[in-house]
């Protein structure tokens, strides 16, 4: 299977309408498997982000919020157990 980049047309939308999808996926996940579905949906997020001229600084802050939710979601699992 080749591996296609998804390059948004309007990336500042795109961006938008992304982070919410991915804190409701993150907040939703209730086990480890959705917390894989989850990393790779972040990881997607942190690939095609860096392909845009966007502010690198606000990406890196905005990245590294979103890793630190999957790890605060993961301790809530682990808690729950």
């Amino acid at each position: 299977m080749e591996n296609i980049i998804f390059r948004p047309d309007n990336f500042k939308k795109w961006s938008i309408e992304a982070l919410v999808k991915l804190e409701k996926v993150i907040d939703s996940c209730k086990n480890e498997a959705h917390l894989e579905a989850a990393k790779n949906m972040v990881d997607n997020f942190t690939i095609i982000t860096a392909l845009e001229d966007a502010d690198e600084f606000s990406m890196d802050i905005i990245i590294h919020q979103l890793w630190l939710r999957m790890k605060l979601q993961k301790n809530k699992i682990h808690a729950s157990h």
